[in-house]
């Protein structure tokens, strides 16, 4: 009897499991809620050189200091 309600816990277990690609937005959903926020000022970003990627103001600080902690306190542009 014990056994029986041990595989019925599980088994509501992993019932009320939600499973990961349910939570996953397909690429096209991305792009839109992304150019959502940049169009209402929300999100700044900034477009990388070759324009495959995009960085915030934040992640653009931050390499430029461990770039310039790498090298003693110089950058060479």
């Amino acid at each position: 009897m014990e056994a029986i309600l041990e595989l019925q816990k599980k088994l509501q277990e992993a019932q009320n499991k939600k499973s990961k690609s349910a939570l996953r937005l397909n690429e096209r959903n991305v792009v839109d809620i992304v150019l959502k926020l940049v169009a209402q000022q929300e999100l700044k970003l900034i477009y990388t050189s070759d324009g495959k990627e995009y960085l915030t103001p934040e992640r653009v600080t931050a390499e430029i200091v461990a770039l310039v902690d790498e090298n003693g306190g110089r950058l060479s542009l």
